[in-house]
């Protein structure tokens, strides 16, 4: 894959992206668009914390601004020191709070408002979560921020579909055993994001080094994804034992 020319050769799963987004992904590949989500979790964590920033800052500044007009204030020290009169002497108290205090929230909303807005506008342009399954292997894109997980056919020593058993069929203690006890091969990040009884894909790399995989909850039910992946998985073998 990929032009020749190029002084710098992008990493296949990079070039299999740029071929479908540009809708020149060849007949063969197999392609599932996820939902995006209304907002990742690290965008809304700075959406809340600009807000409460100004409130906090914009209260205090508001508290030493109504020291300074009601009390007064005193400037120098020793010999030097100076008392200023009050500003404000005659200051109403509940309509000054009311009335900054007001205001301070306003700012607050519309700033929400706004990051909020040019967050979800932002996202908009961003391209839909992908899962492309190629002849020799899969990618799996979520966005932009988010790394792409990419896995070559060629790299793994074995692929198999997995399910984890339905808590009511378990009847042994050893499956009983295994079921509360989480293994190395239920330790993934993606195995959280699934359901317990939904199927899922496992490896092997290397000797006893087993790994787990299943498509983000945003493509929905894993099984038509697995599935494609195992079939594609089993025509690679096929014609790798064909030409060897």
């Amino acid at each position: 894959m990929g032009d020749s020319s190029q002084s710098e050769k992008l990493p296949w799963q990079q070039e299999a992206l740029n071929l479908v987004w540009k809708q020149k992904a060849p007949g063969n590949w197999k392609v599932f668009s996820g939902k995006k989500a209304l907002l990742p979790a690290y965008r809304k964590s700075v959406i809340y914390a600009i807000p409460i920033a100004i409130l906090l800052v914009g209260f205090f500044c508001s508290f030493l601004a109504f020291i300074v007009f009601t009390g007064g204030y005193t400037s120098g020290k020793g010999i030097g020191e100076t008392h200023h009169a009050p500003l404000w002497p005659g200051l109403n108290g509940l309509l000054y709070w009311l009335v900054v205090g007001g205001v301070i929230i306003i700012l607050a909303l519309v700033m929400a408002f706004m990051m909020r807005q040019g967050t979800a506008l932002k996202q908009q342009k961003d391209p839909q979560p992908l899962v492309i399954v190629l002849p020799e292997g899969w990618v799996h894109y979520l966005s932009p921020e988010e790394s792409t997980d990419a896995i070559a056919f060629a790299e793994l020593a074995e692929l198999q579909g997995k399910s984890d058993p339905d808590p009511q069929e378990v009847t042994t203690l050893a499956e009983l055993q295994r079921a509360a006890d989480p293994s190395e091969e239920h330790s993934s990040s993606s195995d959280k994001k699934r359901p317990a009884t939904s199927l899922y894909l496992q490896w092997r790399e290397e000797k006893d080094k087993k790994e787990t995989w299943a498509p983000h909850e945003c493509f929905g039910a894993p099984e038509p994804i697995c599935a494609a992946i195992l079939a594609v998985y089993a025509t690679y073998l096929a014609r790798s034992e064909g030409a060897s």
